[in-house]
């Protein structure tokens, strides 16, 4: 049975052997050896920023499919550019992959998360700022050809019912935007 070892992780003991191994906040619950986060720990980090859209008509959100190393189901979302205001680059990233101009309603809860790119030695600490908008316009033009040194591409994209897109959705965050933007939508 796990025990705790502090507040960095946990040990496990199988068939007599002791594993040490600790959860990393930012990968979701999934085990990091100690020798990786203790590697981890020297790496150097910096900060960006991107924004998304919970993109809605109808009473449907557009989700879009990326492959890759992803493979999920996200909304609309990218790097903000340097200097640049969240809300602008939130319709321009919008606009840049489904071809859809969306009305910005209001800002959501934003999403604070770290990644590691081992090849670089660096930790990538991330905020994404989410916008409610809305469309009137449901024809979409999905960018499948992404620039080459992202890890996905898009697949496909649909118009869901808010219940199927919380199914879809991986990350617990993305399940909370979509009730938070479903309450925005019935206050409207």
């Amino acid at each position: 049975a796990p025990s705790p070892a502090g507040t960095c992780g946990k040990v496990w003991i199988i068939k007599s052997k002791i594993i040490f191994m600790f959860l990393d906040p930012f990968t979701k619950g999934h085990p990091t050896g100690l020798f990786t986060r203790l590697k981890r720990y020297f790496y150097s980090s910096r900060n960006q920023e991107s924004v998304g859209c919970v993109l809605v008509n109808n009473y449907q959100v557009l989700l879009i499919h990326r492959g890759g190393f992803y493979n999920d189901w996200t909304f609309p979302k990218g790097k903000i550019e340097q200097n640049r205001d969240s809300k602008q680059e939130a319709i321009r990233e919008t606009i840049e992959e489904v071809g859809i101009k969306p009305k910005i309603i209001k800002k959501l809860t934003p999403n604070k998360y770290s990644f590691y790119v081992d090849e670089e030695r660096i930790r990538i600490n991330t905020t994404v700022h989410y916008y409610f908008a809305t469309s009137n316009n449901r024809i979409f033009d999905l960018q499948k050809n992404v620039d080459k040194k992202e890890a996905a591409t898009f697949l496909e994209a649909k118009w869901v019912d808010f219940d199927e897109a919380i199914k879809l959705v991986s990350h617990d965050i993305e399940k909370y935007l979509l009730k938070e933007a479903k309450s925005v939508l019935a206050n409207i």
